[in-house]
């Protein structure tokens, strides 16, 4: 990911941005770039393509199309969110109203995608 030139929004983010524009990238201005090994590919109608945290990805859309993205919580990264949302609150008061729901008691703890009273 450091060769991509991430810059962090807030000291704690773990979510960077990217400055470089892959689709006409200034070699002079970010070299680092010329040691990546990006992959492409093609998804065909009814694909879908799975970018794990951490992964930076870059999405073309070549035609009209929808797209659906979303960020994934469960017991393997619940503590990681909570520490985000706990910093993130001092600045964004959503983050505050998120860590509550997530830190309810009644909020349900095994976090199972199939939760029919909700």
């Amino acid at each position: 990911m450091s060769l991509l030139y991430p810059v962090f929004s807030t000291p704690w983010g773990c979510d960077p941005n990217f400055n470089v524009d892959l689709s006409s990238p200034d070699m002079k201005q970010f070299p680092l770039l010329a040691q990546t090994s990006p992959i492409q590919c093609v998804l065909e109608p009814g694909e879908v393509l799975f970018a794990p945290d951490g992964c930076p990805n870059r999405v073309e859309n070549l035609e009209t199309s929808v797209a659906i993205s979303g960020n994934n919580v469960d017991l393997s990264n619940i503590d990681l969110v909570k520490r985000e949302l706990t910093l993130a609150g001092l600045l964004d008061e959503r983050s505050c109203d998120l860590l509550k729901q997530f830190n309810n008691p009644d909020f349900p703890s095994n976090l199972w995608s199939v939760i029919n009273h909700l």
